[in-house]
């Protein structure tokens, strides 16, 4: 068949107009929303696990160094842990994660034996691994993400051209990801559920605040989430939170607070705290996704206020899919 005379047919997604109130049925916010607290719930536990397979192969590393006989069990442990951190990783949002378990299966596969240089090479993946947990890198990581990734693919390589020459270069070896990754603001990036328009968005929140003061609360906009960042500091240097609505990024508000809070349920959750002020940003579409991610500098998308708009009097959709495209 030819490509002019082919047709792609997208079936239709009830659940999902169902849950903007676009669909015959509506769901009731509340409902998404303790769905989206019991999935992020997992998405915090999916840390601890995580964990367990990072120290799995550091255990084994330091015991075939140690004792020879433990080599081809120490290699099955690794391509192990390796690949259930590729597999698990992206479900559970930590999309970096897999990247890189996806590499450390790569460069074990086929492997019988394991040198000194091996060892450093199966270290660095596990040390780039274990920062991207401990400073809790959701998503691809942005710019710093592509960093690891791309100087890991270099380490490997590296070793592969130079095996042969007895010449090993160390830098990367050595690297510091969590020094690499604490280097600048980062923002956190949110899906606004049941909101159309940054103008409801803004309409919803005037309202809040009006129920607060009612309720003799304090007249501030938050938003409560189970985990709280570990990356606070990064985030409270300038940072703002980010909303997806209606399938792309379209404001910011700056996060001025992080601090601890009760939900309604009485259980203990981190409050972000933010900036009434609502900022417009350029358009930039995004696949939906459970919790909160962080968003890198490099990734976040230009603030609109004093851009010209030349859309004209076309239809919003086409003159936002000539944003996303660059064309006006």
């Amino acid at each position: 068949m030819s490509r002019s005379n082919s047709e792609i047919i997208e079936p239709p997604n009830p659940l999902g107009k169902a849950k903007s109130g676009d669909g015959p049925v509506r769901i009731d916010p509340n409902i998404v929303h303790r769905a989206e607290e019991a999935v992020e719930e997992l998405n915090d536990e999916y840390s601890s696990w995580a964990q367990k397979d990072i120290d799995g192969p550091k255990a084994a590393v330091a015991v075939a160094a140690s004792n020879p006989e433990e080599l081809r069990n120490a290699i099955a442990e690794i391509y192990k842990r390796a690949l259930d951190l590729k597999v698990q990783g992206g479900v559970f949002g930590y999309d970096l994660i897999t990247s890189i378990g996806d590499l450390l299966t790569k460069f074990m596969e086929g492997r019988d034996t394991i040198n000194n240089r091996d060892f450093a090479v199966i270290s660095t993946h596990i040390n780039a691994m274990q920062a991207v947990i401990r400073e809790d890198i959701k998503g691809d990581g942005g710019r710093i993400g592509f960093q690891i990734v791309d100087g890991l693919g270099e380490l490997v390589q590296k070793f592969k051209s130079e095996f042969s020459t007895g010449f090993f270069d160390l830098e990367l070896v050595q690297t510091n990801w969590c020094d690499i990754i604490r280097r600048m603001t980062v923002h956190i990036l949110k899906l606004s559920v049941g909101i159309d328009s940054l103008s409801h968005l803004a309409e919803r929140q005037r309202q809040r605040i009006v129920d607060a003061a009612k309720a003799g609360d304090a007249a501030q906009l938050r938003h409560l989430t189970r985990a709280t960042p570990r990356r606070a500091e990064e985030v409270l240097d300038g940072g703002s939170i980010y909303w997806v609505i209606k399938g792309a990024i379209r404001g910011r508000q700056r996060i001025v607070g992080i601090d601890t809070a009760v939900n309604h349920l009485g259980l203990a959750r981190c409050a972000l705290i933010f900036d009434p002020e609502l900022v417009p940003v350029r358009a930039r579409p995004h696949r939906p996704f459970q919790g909160w991610r962080y968003l890198e500098m490099a990734d976040a998308p230009p603030d609109a206020v004093g851009v010209t708009d030349q859309s004209g009097d076309m239809p919003a959709e086409m003159a936002e899919e000539l944003r996303a495209l660059g064309l006006l």
